[in-house]
């Protein structure tokens, strides 16, 4: 009997409460448009007109086809034009250059930064002493990586990777190969240039 007693006065408030609930004064502005009030009657037309577009990576194939292939088929196809360039509302809006033209290493870090909780085939590195204060892209082409290395593979004379669309690179270091992890990049991006246009 005091099972059904307190159980009649548990429901007795819960009743008691949702007719409270449902006869409480409100403003006239949660009552007509609920909890999330979009502005003016002005507002609320314009954004009830407009189609709803969902925009992902294949929005910017119309402008940057050549970009968008070589992506498509590279190791960076999860990984959406936005996830490095920033957000293309603006750059679209203003068809500018708002965009992040060459993503910083700390970007790149987000998914290559050395980490043990990521699997060995996964290209990591230590970003600050792989290359210093060069960019990444100076070397690696984003929009078509090469196809990840084993972690395994050993840093031996010969360069443990494919070398085309690397001239930058080989005009310091030669086919033959390279000293093991060079830590020395920084300051060296203009002695390319310098290696051929004398200063002065």
């Amino acid at each position: 009997m005091k099972h059904l007693i307190r159980a009649g006065g548990v429901l007795f408030v819960i009743a008691f409460m949702m007719i409270i609930m449902r006869f409480l004064p409100v403003t006239e502005s949660i009552e007509q448009f609920g909890f999330y009030r979009s502005g003016t009657a002005e507002a609320d037309m314009i954004w009830a007109t407009q189609e709803m577009q969902f925009a992902d990576s294949s929005s910017c194939q119309s402008c940057h086809q050549d970009n968008y292939k070589s992506w498509e088929q590279g190791s960076h196809q999860p990984v959406t034009c936005e996830s490095c360039h920033g957000p293309g509302r603006d750059h679209i809006a203003g068809l500018a250059s708002s965009l992040t033209a060459k993503p910083a290493p700390e970007q790149c870090a987000v998914c290559h930064q050395q980490l043990a909780s990521r699997p060995r085939e996964f290209p990591q590195v230590e970003i600050e002493s792989h290359a210093g204060s060069t960019g990444c892209v100076a070397c690696h082409n984003p929009h078509t990586p090469a196809q990840p290395a084993a972690a395994s593979v050993s840093q031996t004379a010969a360069i443990p990777h494919s070398t085309e669309g690397r001239a930058d690179c080989l005009a310091c270091h030669g086919a033959a190969g390279f000293k093991p992890y060079p830590e020395d990049h920084a300051g060296r991006a203009n002695e390319t240039c310098l290696s051929c246009h004398k200063t002065g």
